[in-house]
């Protein structure tokens, strides 16, 4: 299950979609495919997924349906797996302490037929920040996408086969600020960064190419997941 802000990730979402199922055939579930079904979506999480994908965009977390299916999630053990992009800030004492004004009456309504209260959205978020996490640059290189999901499927296959405990995991790296400022900060794996020029390589005289203004990481994305489904539909390369 892939979780995900879909007004901020959810270009990413659909390339990390991508990437997976270059590795695995198992389903993924991508609650933007499945629109007429949200009414359902956390009972998908609490019965139907062994592994939740977290993806962390600047505003993740203060979307309604995401902190349903973080909750329902952590409530039921279901693994979690945190992927912070450099957009992600953690969230503040104050926030967590007031999360009764983030969402509308309407909203809290829905969450509150599921017996999702704010407390104990309040508590996966919390638990959500002890667990470890995979960074990923959403203006990386394909080669630093692909590695850090190949790390996401890894976790998630040992999860399906019961070998991963959802309650006592290694951190493989801390939620400090300084890690997270750090991280934020790193260019080293971000050569397609605005405001970076690129000398474009001429494809193969049997290679098709993509052409376009990448001016924003969205951008970018949205050109390697329009280059990957036209390879697979012309069944050729295609440059970008």
């Amino acid at each position: 299950f892939l979780c995900h802000h879909k007004g901020g990730g959810g270009t990413l979402a659909r390339w990390i979609e991508i990437l997976v199922h270059q590795r695995v055939s198992d389903n993924l579930f991508l609650d933007s495919d499945f629109l007429e079904d949200l009414e359902k979506i956390f009972d998908i999480v609490q019965q139907d997924t062994h592994s939740l994908v977290l993806l962390l965009t600047s505003q993740t977390l203060n979307r309604m349906w995401c902190a349903g299916e973080v909750t329902t999630a952590v409530t039921h053990q279901v693994l979690v797996i945190p992927v912070p992009t450099e957009e992600f800030v953690p969230p503040t004492e104050e926030f967590l302490s007031a999360m009764d004004n983030v969402w509308s009456p309407a909203e809290l309504g829905v969450l509150k037929v599921a017996g999702i209260t704010l407390k104990s959205i309040e508590q996966a978020y919390r638990g959500v920040l002890a667990m470890a996490f995979v960074t990923l640059h959403t203006a990386g290189t394909v080669a630093h996408q692909d590695s850090a999901v190949g790390v996401i499927v890894r976790r998630c296959l040992a999860a399906k086969k019961g070998r991963l405990a959802t309650s006592s995991r290694k951190v493989d790296e801390s939620w400090s600020a300084a890690t997270l400022s750090s991280f934020s900060r790193n260019n080293s794996l971000m050569p397609h960064s605005p405001g970076r020029s690129h000398v474009p390589v001429a494809p193969a005289a049997d290679e098709g190419m993509l052409c376009g203004v990448f001016g924003h990481q969205e951008d970018l994305l949205l050109g390697r997941v329009i280059q990957a489904l036209l390879g697979s539909r012309l069944g050729r390369a295609v440059g970008l």
